[in-house]
């Protein structure tokens, strides 16, 4: 099922093809396309350590050649140095169930917190309406009226 092979990638000849500052790029892309052609394959997936390995000395001096050890999965072929194991890499599902669910949760939380925002700020509200309607008594004369909404209006909230 999962071959797995080691190769020695010799990079130099395609990188002084390319200008300076493209170098590192080139030599990605000269290690994926040596991988498609020797294990028959469509998608390359490179390993964090392998492209730091690439990267080390900057973008204008990648290595000459590279050592690489490749397994090939289907149309897979992941591709990583051959000291170091291949990282394990959790399931989509798992993925979008760990994210999803946090999500939803603080949704919630915050749509709550919302609505209870909201009453508070209309309970407020209602207070005030009350508070600033004056009470109205027919058997007041309006003398005794104006002196009842001066009260009222000096008393602090």
């Amino acid at each position: 099922m999962a071959d797995e092979k080691i190769f020695i990638i010799s990079l130099r000849k395609e990188v002084l093809k390319t200008p300076i500052y493209k170098r590192a790029k080139k030599a990605i892309s000269t290690v994926k396309n040596y991988i498609k052609k020797h294990l028959k394959v469509e998608e390359v997936k490179l390993g964090e350590n392998l492209n730091k390995k690439i990267w080390e000395k900057g973008s204008k001096k990648p290595p000459g050649k590279i050592k690489v050890k490749a397994i090939k999965e289907e149309n897979l072929a992941k591709v990583e140095l051959p000291e170091f194991p291949f990282p394990e890499r959790k399931k989509k599902e798992e993925k979008t169930k760990e994210k999803i669910l946090p999500q939803t949760e603080k949704q919630k939380e915050e749509q709550e917190e919302q609505k209870l925002l909201e009453e508070g700020k209309a309970k407020k509200r209602i207070k005030k309406q009350k508070e600033i309607k004056p009470e109205i008594h027919e058997d007041k004369t309006k003398e005794e009226r104006i002196v009842s909404d001066d009260k009222k209006s000096k008393t602090p909230l």
